[in-house]
């Protein structure tokens, strides 16, 4: 454990819920990727049905749509993928 940081319980289980969502955004990323090669492009709203069962149950709607949002443009800032034409994302080409 780092230095200064005090074990607690809401410590270890902040670690434990990061590291969930850690693992969740690149299972999601693996997810668009895939559907991406498969059909080309994807529409927000094909991104939105690909994913919106597999979120928390706990989550509303709009935590939902944030999620995703915060997926796509994580993975638009690491150049995997680019939105154009209306709103459809595709794979970057390298």
């Amino acid at each position: 454990m780092p230095s200064g940081i005090k074990k607690t319980e809401n410590y270890l289980e902040m670690n434990k819920t990061m590291n969930i969502y850690i693992f969740f955004d690149e299972e999601c990323q693996e997810w668009i990727i895939k559907a991406l090669k498969d059909h080309k492009f994807l529409s927000r709203k094909q991104i939105n049905e690909l994913l919106w069962s597999k979120l928390p149950i706990g989550y509303t709607d709009e935590q939902k749509m944030k999620r995703i949002d915060n997926i796509l443009q994580k993975m638009r800032k690491i150049n995997l993928i680019t939105p154009k034409e209306k709103r459809h994302w595709f794979l970057v080409e390298n």
